[in-house]
């Protein structure tokens, strides 16, 4: 399985975001999604467009064809957000997508569940914790509270973070509509 996001742009179209793995090599044999990463790939007036699309496709020679996505995916969960919120996880993943992949802490399912808890949304049980930032003064640089700021454990496989997800954020709908709930 894999898990990567679609974020509405400012005009409100939506995009495609995943960090794809770079041919890993484990085990005797060599895994991982693309040798490149999905950044605010498309324009899609919804996801199910997007969903149909000849995008979003996999087959033979799709893993280094930027015109498709490699993976075809079949199913999603729409969570409702801000504008505000778009920009943060837009920002966020792209950050993300720059760093180097690491499939315990900096994979696919990992990147989209960073972005969205750093635009306030659970993807798992959330915390709060305080939060900090540093300020000169005329002793050095001292820390000083900045509030609170939502913290969530994060899943390292796909399936298991798809399934925290709907949890935590029960009024979002499965996608393709009308598909049963088996999570």
């Amino acid at each position: 399985m894999h898990m990567a996001m679609l974020i509405q742009n400012e005009e409100g179209k939506w995009q495609y975001y995943s960090v794809n793995g770079n041919n890993l090599y484990f085990s005797g044999s060599h895994f991982g999604g693309r040798p490149f990463n999905d950044v605010a790939v498309g324009s899609w007036d919804s996801p199910q467009e997007f969903f149909n699309s000849s995008y979003n496709v996999r087959n033979n020679d799709s893993k280094k064809d930027k015109s498709m996505n490699h993976f075809g995916f079949s199913e999603g969960y729409q969570i409702s957000t801000t504008p505000e919120q778009d920009e943060t996880m837009r920002n966020s993943f792209s950050k993300i997508a720059k760093t180097e992949y690491n499939l315990f802490n900096n994979n696919c399912a990992t990147a989209v569940q960073k972005a969205m808890v750093e635009a306030g949304i659970p993807v798992s049980q959330p915390t709060m914790v305080p939060s900090y930032i540093p300020m000169a003064t005329p002793f050095g640089i001292v820390d000083v509270f900045n509030g609170y700021k939502m913290k969530c454990d994060i899943q390292m496989r796909p399936s298991s973070a798809f399934q925290s997800i709907i949890k935590f954020n029960p009024s979002g709908k499965l996608l393709p509509e009308n598909r049963p709930l088996n999570y």
